[in-house]
């Protein structure tokens, strides 16, 4: 299964998280709830393409297998189906780190 989370660069919303206030990049809620299902269900064998924003994993322990974009432009979403069946290998590196799961530059 390959989802694509389309979600724009845009300054993180601010929510409370066990009674701090915390910055959060997310999918609005019934898309993140399908999405945790889908991971319970079926993990190592959904790729999820965040197409924008690289933060959105974090909400989602349960991602194996992960492809940053960077963005929603038609070249982008082209680059990461050749990614996906093979006909282009990822060469980018991370410009951020996306804490618990990659450090910056890998």
């Amino acid at each position: 299964m390959v989802v694509a989370a389309y979600i724009v660069p845009t300054p993180a919303k601010q929510v409370m998280v066990n009674g701090k206030l915390v910055n959060s990049v997310c999918l609005e809620q019934s898309t993140g709830e399908l999405l945790r299902r889908i991971l319970e269900i079926a993990a190592p064998k959904t790729a999820v393409i965040a197409m924008g924003n690289p933060y959105v994993a974090q909400n989602f322990p349960a991602v194996q297998t992960y492809i940053c974009t960077y963005s929603n432009a038609s070249t982008s979403e082209l680059s990461a189906v050749k990614v996906l069946f093979g006909e282009l290998q990822p060469k980018g590196k991370l410009p951020v780190t996306l804490p618990g799961i990659a450090e910056r530059g890998k």
